[in-house]
C-alpha cells in the first residue's frame, strides 16, 4: 500500500466524518455547512491535482539524474580536468546540480590518498 495517497485520503475523510457527526450532533445543517462539504471537496481534488503533479516532477528529475548515472564513462572522467574531486567540491556539484551527494561521489573517484606503505621508501620518508 502506498503511504502517501492512504494517509492524504484517510485525514480528508476523519474530517468529513467529524464534520458529518457534529452536524448530526446539532441535528441541523446550515447553509454556510453544505458549501463547507463542497469547499472541501474540491480542496481535496486540488490536492490529489497538486500532489501527483509533484509526483510527476520528482520521478521525472529521479529518470533524469539515474540515466545521467548511466550515461557516465571512465573515459569522460578521464579527461575532465583536474579528475579527482574532494568532499568539499562534490557537496559543491551536488548542490548546484540539485542532485545528492551520493550520485555525485557514485560517478567521480575518490581523492587518491596514500598509505604509510606509499609514503616509505627504503626506511625514508618521502
Amino acid at each position: 500500500m502506498v503511504e502517501r495517497p492512504f494517509l492524504r485520503d484517510a485525514i480528508f475523510y476523519l474530517v468529513a466524518a467529524f464534520w458529518t457527526f457534529y452536524i448530526l450532533y446539532k441535528g441541523s445543517i446550515v447553509f454556510l455547512e453544505a458549501i463547507g462539504y463542497i469547499l472541501l471537496y474540491l480542496l481535496y481534488v486540488s490536492v490529489v491535482i497538486v500532489g501527483r503533479k509533484i509526483y510527476q516532477h520528482q520521478k521525472r528529475r529521479r529518470q533524469e539524474q539515474e540515466q545521467a548515472v548511466e550515461t557516465y564513462t571512465p573515459e569522460t572522467q578521464e579527461q575532465a580536468p583536474g579528475g579527482e574531486l574532494s568532499a568539499t567540491e562534490r557537496l559543491a556539484v551536488a548542490s548546484i546540480l540539485g542532485v545528492d551527494e551520493e550520485v555525485v561521489r557514485s560517478i567521480t573517484p575518490l581523492p587518491h590518498h596514500t598509505s604509510d606503505h606509499d609514503s616509505i621508501d627504503n626506511g625514508r620518508c618521502i
